[in-house]
């Protein structure tokens, strides 16, 4: 019964890899993967290393890198709490009509296309909408989201909450409800305060699915999430100096040199991020257990 999710697994997980020699090869079309000679550098010597040697030495590389994990960094400050809040809130709700209308309503938004987001979000901030005239009401001003690199990278984030923050307490209500209430309630009748059951009781039991989400968080810093900030960002060159990250830089490099260079270059690049993503999740496996957490093995 395992012969055909072992099969999957080798067709499509495990044979993909040889495709990473491209890496070390100067690729051409003509050679594909296999016939392609290993890279050379200019004075035609043998070099495997040449293209990682560009990613740690473009100057323009290394910004977009740095664009990428202040982006992901920031969903992580900003974003990973506010699933457990809700959840904590939501655990509080003794109106469970209510509590099921909410939870459906959160789920939503993270069924919607990162290209409907952006079109909405874009006329929510047009000049003249409504949006805009309460700014001006409070602070004196318009504040245009789309031209201003700062505030545009606010605006990543907050979008990224309200789409995603729904569909993320689904693992922490799961995580609540396997909690015995009869623990719950022995804390109420010995006189626990709302708080010190939360600290006490509820946390511990989110504990564990908190600790394997901060794993996999932690994992993708390195990717800043291409669907988001290809359709938000757009080709505003404006938003260029925070903004741009990794993944879309990649993509408009490719589509404007469309050269063999290209792809050694873009497989190096996603060589070495694999590679960091694997060093991310043993380290902060590692050190979630070292703290009392539970890890993902």
């Amino acid at each position: 019964m395992l012969i055909p999710a072992v099969a999957f697994f080798i067709t499509f997980s495990y044979v993909p890899l040889l495709g990473l020699q491209v890496a070390f090869k100067d690729y051409t079309m003509t050679g594909g993967i296999w016939n392609s000679s290993w890279a050379v550098n200019d004075a035609g010597a043998l070099d495997p290393f040449k293209y990682f040697r560009i990613i740690f030495t473009d100057a323009e590389i290394l910004s977009k890198m740095l664009n990428t994990v202040r982006l992901a960094s920031l969903r992580i400050v900003c974003g990973f709490p506010v699933p457990i809040l809700i959840v904590i809130f939501m655990n509080e709700m003794r109106w469970s009509g209510f509590k099921k209308t909410t939870q459906t309503l959160m789920y939503l938004p993270h069924f919607i296309s990162w290209v409907v987001i952006s079109g909405i979000f874009f006329q929510l901030t047009a000049e003249g909408s409504v949006l805009q005239q309460a700014f001006t009401a409070v602070f004196g001003h318009t504040i245009f989201f789309f031209n201003d690199p700062n505030t545009f990278l606010g605006l990543l984030i907050v979008t990224d909450i309200w789409k995603e923050a729904g569909w993320s307490t689904i693992i922490y209500l799961a995580a609540i409800s396997s909690i015995d209430p009869s623990i719950e309630e022995a804390a109420r009748i010995d006189g626990a305060s709302r708080f010190r059951r939360i600290w006490h009781i509820i946390l511990p039991g989110m504990l564990p699915a908190i600790s394997i989400n901060l794993i996999f968080s932690v994992s993708g810093i390195v990717y800043g999430g291409f669907d988001q900030v290809f359709n938000m960002m757009g080709e505003n060159s404006v938003l260029y100096s925070t903004a741009d990250i990794l993944e879309t830089y990649i993509y408009r490099y490719g589509i404007s040199r469309q050269s063999n260079y290209t792809i050694a270059l873009t497989t190096a690049l996603g060589m070495f991020n694999s590679a960091v993503s694997l060093a991310l999740i043993l380290l902060a496996n590692f050190f979630i257990k070292r703290i009392g957490g539970n890890g993902i093995w």
